[in-house]
């Protein structure tokens, strides 16, 4: 085994083996978590919602609007963060059977899900912010010559 990556009769490499962890040789700038990388990286890709920004007051709004248009009971922003997670349908889904103690007909959600659509392009933004250590965070990787870039399924 050479380089912590055993070798096959062709010689090509295999999967990694637990030896690859030990710590790479320093890099200029390289922090202690790179350290425990084969290579340093030299491109990090974030997500935006929940990861970068922190969204869940917009989403609050935008559920407790379309609530609120179907004549159902607002829930609190707290409990909406509780419902984040598994895409918008769900947290639809979620926020409907919180506010009427039941599970909603097909109908009854596919006209909310509809709604929360129009809310959300209307109030998106409107409340979100940088999680605490983002703006630091980011020009560190930038100071260290890396290459970000932001994935979302946002329009730019």
């Amino acid at each position: 085994m050479a380089g912590g990556l055993a070798k096959g009769p062709s010689q090509r490499r295999a999967r990694p083996t637990a030896s690859i962890l030990a710590p790479a040789p320093s890099a200029p700038g390289a922090t202690p978590a790179m350290k425990l990388l084969p290579r340093p990286p030299t491109h990090v890709l974030f997500d935006l919602d929940g990861t970068l920004l922190d969204t869940a007051a917009d989403l609050a709004a935008s559920a407790n609007a379309t609530l609120a248009e179907l004549g159902m009971r607002q829930i609190g922003a707290g409990e909406v963060r509780e419902f984040i997670g598994k895409g918008i349908a769900a947290l639809v889904r979620r926020c409907l059977e919180s506010a009427s103690g039941s599970v909603p007909d097909e109908t009854l959600f596919e006209s909310a899900l509809e709604r929360f659509a129009l809310h959300y392009e209307r109030l998106n933004g409107s409340a979100s912010s940088l999680y605490p250590g983002v703006e630091a965070g980011l020009a560190a990787m930038k100071t260290r010559g890396l290459r970000l870039a932001c994935v979302t399924n946002k329009d730019a």
